[in-house]
């Protein structure tokens, strides 16, 4: 019978034992430098968010530029009369003193196109003031021989008659932007004839042509937008009884409440989608029944921010002709002109002595100094957005964006100081749009609101097992360490 040594075999068995343990210690302790090493950083650099480095020093210091208005000169040369210039421009600067635009003087022969002419004229009968129709931006003052208050009058003229408008935008403005449409350079113009009972338009060929005069004047607000034109003809279900409508002693039925009028899902106004804003221009005919608008000298009406309506009853669509049809699309043109942002006076854009070229020269100013405010808002926001929310991600594409509005706004206000208003303009609606991409960049709106919480409730299923893991193996290795 063989004795065994059991003694031996333990002592031999030993030393593999704690190798085992060892080794088993070090695979963890390099797993865990792993994935501090190399899993840890590689977790942060790509969860965490974009932040680029916006040019704050530029945009605050064109914030400080800017922060009293933006100042510009209307320039205007005189001639045909021998008058005291540096006076006239002295009272000019005096009536003008809390006004952004200020009108110069010119003192020398300019035939810059963007220079006004005003031609002072002699006359023995009356004061008369005249503005061309044209774009040669003349305007001819005359005058009775007898006055010996020149500086006096033309400094009226040219700021209570001439630049009205224009200098006094901000009153204006108020008024007319809860009627027009929100600024674009692109618009879409549906023009609908609205039909009850099938009743078709009795002259095609008359209608074409005045579609046809009114795309011309489309043509000549081409400085300010582009526009396309849509023509349809819809038959629609008869009209809602509005709100104290009442019939009249000529058998009239007179409409009070326009704002029930028109009944967009029956008449299919509600049909027409497109990315950008939408004029829509409509004329109604009614069947069986005379309506008339209440205090609507041509029975027409403006619905803000969305188009028109101008009613044609039976008798005037009977007798139409080329004229009335083409003083329909002019009531058109007006209310067109409204619902852009363009001001007029009186209820027919030709008769308030100013052209319409004269018009969009005076809206081209304004609204490059109204897309330049937008883009100092937008960099004022951006600046307020990012120091608010410290995790909002801020993307290179939109560093880019604000350097290059940034620019543009630069070159706007040297096109301003140069008269070159076109320019200004189009460089200014670049701005604009360049800040409101940058400021609404889907990458930055999409995490704005992400709250840290929501964090911890991603990461905390994939980290946590992880972690558990790693610290129950660490305790068990130094346990098994201490007890060999």
């Amino acid at each position: 019978m063989t004795v065994v040594d059991t003694n031996i075999k333990k002592e031999e068995s030993t030393p593999i034992i704690n190798d085992d343990k060892k080794l088993r210690f070090s695979i963890i302790i390099v797993l865990l430098l792993t994935a501090i090493i190399i899993g840890f950083p590689s977790w942060y650099l790509t969860t965490s968010v974009e932040r680029a480095s916006l040019p704050i020093d530029e945009m605050n210091s064109l914030n400080e530029k800017c922060s009293n208005g933006i100042n510009y000169k209307i320039p205007v040369q005189i001639s045909g009369y021998d008058i005291d210039i540096n006076e006239l421009q002295i009272k000019l600067d005096e009536k003008l003193l809390n006004s952004n635009a200020k009108i110069s003087i010119i003192n020398k022969s300019n035939n810059d196109t963007n220079t006004y002419q005003l031609k002072i004229i002699p006359n023995d009968i009356e004061n008369k003031l005249i503005v061309s129709p044209n774009s040669d931006k003349l305007i001819e003052l005359y005058v009775t021989n007898d006055n010996i208050m020149i500086n006096d009058l033309i400094s009226r003229v040219l700021i209570d008659s001439i630049f009205n408008l224009e200098l006094n935008y901000h009153q204006i403005d108020n008024i007319s932007k809860l009627i027009k449409l929100p600024f674009n350079k692109n618009y879409k113009i549906s023009i609908n004839f609205l039909h009850e009972n099938n009743k078709i338009f009795p002259n095609k060929e008359i209608l074409q042509k005045s579609i046809n005069n009114f795309q011309n004047f489309i043509n000549s607000l081409n400085t300010i937008a582009n526009f396309t034109i849509e023509f349809q003809e819809l038959w629609h279900e008869k009209r809602i009884i509005t709100e104290n409508e009442y019939i009249n002693e000529n058998n009239f039925t007179v409409i009070k409440d326009i704002n029930r009028f028109v009944d967009y899902s029956n008449w299919g106004l509600d049909q027409d989608f497109d990315i950008n804003p939408i004029i829509n221009l409509n004329l109604y005919l009614p069947d069986g029944e005379n309506l008339l608008i209440e205090n609507s000298q041509k029975n027409s009406f403006i619905i803000s921010k969305w188009g028109s309506v101008i009613i044609l009853n039976d008798e005037e669509v009977n007798s139409i002709d080329y004229n009335k049809m083409n003083e329909i699309f002019d009531i058109f043109a007006f209310q067109l002109l409204k619902l852009i942002g363009i001001n007029s006076e009186t209820d027919n854009f030709n008769n308030d002595g100013k052209s319409l070229f004269f018009k969009i020269d005076e809206f081209i100013r304004i609204q490059t100094i109204k897309n330049i405010n937008e883009s100092l808002i937008n960099f004022q926001n951006l600046n307020k957005l990012i120091n608010q929310l410290k995790t909002i991600p801020i993307p290179l594409k939109s560093v880019e964006e604000i350097n290059q509005s940034i620019i543009e706004i630069e070159n706007t206000l040297n096109y301003l100081n140069n008269f070159q208003w076109y320019l200004a303009y189009k460089t200014s609606i670049n701005a604009v749009e360049l800040s409101n991409n940058a400021f609404f960049h889907k990458d930055m709106v999409q995490q704005a609101y992400f709250p840290e919480e929501h964090k911890m409730a991603v990461y905390s299923p994939l980290l946590g097992p992880f972690a558990t893991i790693m610290i129950m193996a660490i305790v068990r290795g130094i346990k098994e360490l201490k007890a060999k």
